[in-house]
């Protein structure tokens, strides 16, 4: 993501500011984006750019997560059950 005023994004996202303020607080509660106080044609808005500074969001490596196209059982397993025992993690952990 390229900096980008806080005011372009909303017109090009089709979104009220509130709405878009809230989505902002969001992102930067998770340390995704930054921005900076700007004046604009006189008007004061915030530039916003990606957080890590090279205009891409960071990658999250899901890999650890599969044994080649299969996801491990753990995902969203909703068993309340202890993993040394979990017949399906077994299966799942031989299978790599």
């Amino acid at each position: 993501m390229l900096p980008v005023s806080q005011a372009e994004m909303w017109k090009v996202l089709g979104i009220s500011s509130r709405e878009g303020s809230e989505l902002i607080g969001h992102l930067l509660g998770d340390k995704l984006i930054r921005r900076a106080r700007i004046k604009i044609d006189g008007k004061w808005t915030f530039l916003l750019e990606s957080a890590n500074g090279n205009g891409h969001a960071k990658k999250t490596d899901y890999s650890v997560l599969l044994s080649g196209d299969r996801f491990s059982p753990c995902c969203g397993c909703k068993n309340d059950c202890v993993p040394a025992s979990c017949m399906q993690l077994a299966e799942w952990v031989i299978s790599k």
